[in-house]
């Protein structure tokens, strides 16, 4: 209950993050906090060039989402750390925040959160399931990639929290009629393999069944 408290203290603070500003925060998370023009040189960050780069540092310094210290470096600040690094933060809601910045693979969500890649593709396949993200396979050189978007449902659900509509518990609760729904696919599909000689007539009674639950 404290993390929750916590929590709902501090989302009325959400500041959102850029694409640009989500590289630079990550890149200071993985130098533990603070880094400097060397960092940012040997990173992706540099094919930005200097000057949108300083405009980006100075845009987030005036967010008070970095500090400038005294030798020239940068640290990360708390608010910073808040957005999609504070562990108190469910995993679902961390997510769903950086799919808001940018559709990505389960790598690349469990590098930039820190979290097990299990755990990150446990979380992110129920929430499809709720459809509030989507699944996009992407052939990537020799191999499919499991790619996720958030869906409007899940943008939805990101503001319902932030505004304290809803708990942070509630994302990835599906009613009954979901479940109801994905049984009924599971079934169709069970009758689709088995070959049974009443598919036909046993498929439009469950399609009449799906028509009834729906409305």
């Amino acid at each position: 209950m404290a993390k929750e408290d916590k929590y709902n203290r501090q989302k009325t603070h959400m500041t959102k993050l850029g694409l640009v500003d989500l590289e630079i925060i990550h890149l200071g998370i993985s130098k533990k906090g603070t880094f400097d023009e060397t960092d940012l040189a040997g990173s992706n960050l540099k094919r930005l060039g200097v000057g949108r780069m300083l405009d980006s540092l100075a845009s987030l310094k005036d967010r008070k989402m970095l500090e400038m210290n005294s030798d020239g470096s940068f640290s990360v600040t708390d608010l910073a750390r808040h957005i999609l690094w504070d562990k108190e933060i469910p995993t679902k809601v961390r997510i769903l925040r950086l799919l808001e910045i940018k559709p990505s693979r389960t790598e690349d969500i469990s590098e930039i959160l820190g979290e097990p890649s299990e755990d990150v593709f446990a979380e992110i396949e129920e929430m499809r399931k709720d459809q509030l993200v989507l699944m996009s396979p992407l052939r990537e050189k020799d191999r499919l990639v499991k790619m996720y978007e958030i869906l409007p449902e899940g943008i939805e659900a990101v503001k319902k929290i932030e505004n304290g509509s809803i708990q942070t518990t509630s994302i990835g609760k599906r009613g009954t009629g979901t479940e109801v729904l994905e049984l009924i696919d599971e079934i169709i599909a069970d009758v689709k393999e088995s070959g049974s000689v009443n598919m036909d007539a046993i498929i439009g009674k469950l399609n009449h069944l799906r028509e009834k639950t729906i409305s």
